[in-house]
């Protein structure tokens, strides 16, 4: 039988729609619900299976898995990107894995967990050393008359990061001149309006006077030569941009706009890297690390290291280990030694 075109009909006549045109629009659907992160997993999967139905097979799954493992010299990862694909899987309406096949999966994604065990990277701390390191450095730049805005930041960063415990969020939580109420002549207490344990309640933090870079010193020096510590509203740390022509990073005032956490660690790198050391071993949590240090090392009580650093659990203790594991080392050498 002869099939009517649609121009016979008429532009109005009513479209007959197939079975085929239910399921295109039924899998774009589909597809556009899947998130970004377990749609790059199932791309990875449907590389290495070679076919791009939407179909699950047990064996390419351990396959994806241990290439993943042999490539990334870890089992981080793995279970995630499982997940994902299983995820995206079920989503695509493909048909789910028996279950056999899934404690198998688990058995596999197991025996890589115990083969390649988690890393856990803890960045490295940056003490008093590092930052007297920094200043001289600054103090020579300065003498040649060229010292940079990002250097000098950086050095304000550093101090105020490590004498009050700060959080990389915290200092670049669009801090001004106002959130400080100075005692002299050794005190400075900053005024947090929220932190990561505050709950929406303001926290105090003393900053004190010990020496040319303690924070209060820096700090007062940086307000005076930008000449802000009159304007309250003045940021404390203002984002910074890269000048072409001259190559110098240049604050923008004009803006408002606050250095943000990414500039942060960038900024913190820059320095490590000026003084000698291995920017991929220090971040923007190395200040807190740093400080912490510093004070059990000085024979701080703990809880007022908890109660300094507003840490709301024992995870604190974690920054004293290496010292702890260097002072029981001399001690037993100590107690060991022959007179």
């Amino acid at each position: 039988m002869r099939r009517v075109s649609d121009s016979l009909l008429g532009p109005d006549a009513p479209r007959k729609v197939t079975r085929g045109d239910d399921a295109k629009a039924d899998c774009k659907t589909r597809r556009s619900a899947i998130p970004a992160r377990d749609r790059k997993a199932w791309e990875m999967y449907q590389a290495l299976s070679g076919s791009r139905t939407n179909e699950l097979s047990l064996s390419t799954l351990v396959r994806f898995a241990r290439e993943r493992v042999s490539v990334l010299r870890s089992a981080k990862t793995i279970r995630p990107l499982t997940d994902a694909i299983l995820r995206t899987a079920k989503c695509l309406g493909a048909r789910a894995l028996s279950e056999g096949d899934s404690l198998t999966l688990k058995r596999v994604l197991a025996d890589l967990a115990r083969r390649y065990p988690l890393e856990v990277r803890r960045v490295h701390p940056l003490q008093q050393m590092h930052i007297a390191k920094l200043g001289k450095l600054c103090s020579d730049i300065e003498d040649r008359g060229a010292l940079c805005h990002a250097l000098r930041q950086t050095l304000l960063l550093w101090a105020l990061g490590h004498d009050g415990l700060l959080r990389s969020g915290e200092i670049c939580s669009h801090l001004q001149v106002k959130d400080f109420q100075w005692f002299p002549p050794n005190k400075v207490m900053l005024t947090l309006e929220r932190d990561k344990t505050s709950k929406g309640r303001p926290r105090s933090i003393p900053l004190m006077y010990y020496g040319v870079y303690s924070a209060y010193h820096v700090l007062e020096r940086s307000l005076r030569d930008r000449g802000i510590e009159d304007d309250p509203e003045a940021l404390v740390f203002p984002c910074l941009r890269r000048d072409r022509r001259t190559g110098a990073y240049l604050p923008q005032l004009a803006k408002g706009l606050s250095l943000n956490t990414r500039a942060c660690r960038k900024l913190i790198k820059m320095a490590c890297t000026a003084i000698g050391l291995d920017e991929c071993k220090y971040s923007g949590h190395s200040l807190r690390a740093g400080g912490c240090t510093d004070l059990f090392e000085r024979g701080v009580d703990p809880l007022h290291i908890k109660r300094m650093g507003r840490w709301s659990s024992d995870c604190y203790e974690i920054y004293c280990r290496d010292l702890q594991q260097r002072t029981m080392e001399r001690e037993v050498a100590s107690a060991w030694r022959l007179e």
